[in-house]
């Protein structure tokens, strides 16, 4: 997935608030780009097919201090879920400490809302 580069994942600070629709998740994601430039983007996810989402302090909204982008199948998260079906899924896995999301994808579209 050339879209979320390493540098891009790592450029990932702060979860907003998200949406999870059917089979498409909305993430409202602030990245620091070039040591000082705050970016915010919308990452829609789409062909949803796992999605978890554990926290302590009951918000919707989370700093993140690490970020995962692995294929389905690879993702010891999801061992049993593993099929050929899921080839082609991408797990993306963002965590605060308090907070973790897992999100299971075959889409991705990038958009950028607002930069400052």
């Amino acid at each position: 997935m050339e879209l979320l580069s390493r540098n891009f994942l790592n450029s990932i600070v702060w979860v907003g608030d998200f949406e999870l629709d059917y089979k498409e998740v909305n993430l409202n994601v602030l990245c620091i780009e070039d040591g000082d430039t705050e970016v915010h983007y919308l990452l829609r996810l789409s062909d949803i097919v796992y999605f978890f989402y554990r926290q302590e302090d009951f918000e919707h909204h989370f700093s993140v201090i690490d970020v995962f982008l692995e294929r389905f199948n690879d993702c010891r998260e999801v061992r049993t879920r593993h099929s050929e079906q899921m080839q082609d899924y991408w797990m993306l896995q963002l965590y605060s400490g308090i907070h973790q999301a897992l999100i299971g994808f075959k889409e991705l579209n990038l958009s950028i809302i607002k930069t400052s």
